[in-house]
């Protein structure tokens, strides 16, 4: 989820990166961004009680840019032919394509 791997190596917040473990998926990187302790606290508490369809209301905007980041990582990785390390321009038009698929 984060450059690093499945956890960041720090926090915004100073808690240890393992604490995240315990915020929901939607919400790990705005946990991992903000600079409160107390809302890493409130993000984990909600986590584990709260209604999944309500986590989006609770993504901040960073939180939402890291995720963007983290899904296009995830579309360049399923995309990538076997043995390249990116998609080429080539690539890019053929799965970008403005007229569909081929």
């Amino acid at each position: 989820m984060f450059s690093a791997g499945d956890l960041p190596i720090i926090t915004g917040s100073g808690v240890d990166p393992s604490v995240l473990r315990w915020v929901a998926w939607p919400l790990r990187t705005t946990a991992a961004f903000t600079e409160s302790r107390s809302t890493v606290a409130q993000l984990i508490e909600l986590s584990l009680d709260g209604d999944p369809e309500t986590f989006y209301e609770h993504v901040s905007e960073v939180g939402t840019a890291a995720m963007s980041a983290y899904w296009d990582r995830v579309s360049t990785w399923v995309s990538t032919p076997e043995g390249q390390t990116a998609l080429t321009a080539e690539d890019y038009a053929r799965f970008y394509d403005d007229n569909g698929p081929e």
